[in-house]
């Protein structure tokens, strides 16, 4: 609980003004006003200028297509998300897991991807202001491949996870950190103690509502 909790506090900390999309949309107010002659309607072919990743919608938007390449195990895409000097990694892993380039970051998607092949990620929260992006996903998945070294136990886990994403200017991720519940993890796959994380076992197969209902 305490966990879980502790990922709620760091979104709430980082995106204390988080506007949701109803406010970050802007207008004028006024009606649209007709194409003047040479000028491209509606209808004609987007320009680089309005396809750009520069507004929070088009960033979720984003967010959510990136990490549906992961799921599908896409790495090409997924490795296009990140930007050339980015930084991405879970806080805290034992082993470190810390990516300075998209090739990196396509190398520690792969160690969930074979050592969870059915990896599910349900956004149960999700926070957008400006750049960046604050969620908390419930992870589920069967471990039935190899989990950095350590053999598949074909046991079925899930977790909560909270991750704090950031786009630079050319709408590429700049700065993606992941803060899971790794003890409830382990606790599940069978590596520690009973006593370690008596509480993980719920966390398996409820969400966000039912867990803390």
């Amino acid at each position: 609980m305490k966990t879980v909790f502790g990922m709620v506090l760091v979104c709430g900390l980082v995106l204390g003004g988080c506007k949701n999309k109803e406010e970050a949309e802007t207008g004028s107010g006024e009606p649209p006003k007709a194409a003047k002659a040479g000028e491209p309607g509606k209808d004609a072919p987007k320009t680089d200028e309005a396809s750009a990743i520069d507004t929070p919608e088009k960033r979720l938007a984003r967010w959510k297509e990136c990490w549906a390449h992961f799921t599908s195990k896409n790495n090409d895409e997924f490795k296009a998300c990140y930007a050339a000097n980015t930084e991405m990694g879970m806080v805290d892993a034992v082993p470190p897991m810390v990516a300075k380039s998209p090739d990196e970051a396509g190398k520690i998607a792969s160690v969930f991807q074979t050592g969870f092949p059915d990896y599910k990620a349900t956004p149960q929260v999700i926070l957008v202001n400006g750049n960046t992006i604050a969620s908390i996903r419930h992870i589920t998945g069967t471990n039935s491949g190899e989990l950095m070294g350590m053999p598949a136990t074909g046991k079925t886990t899930g977790m909560f996870e909270a991750q704090l994403t950031e786009f630079d200017a050319d709408g590429k991720i700049s700065r993606d950190r992941h803060w899971s519940d790794q003890m409830s993890l382990m606790k599940q796959l069978g590596v520690l103690p009973e006593e370690a994380a008596a509480r993980s076992a719920g966390v398996i197969d409820k969400g966000w509502d039912q867990t803390f209902a």
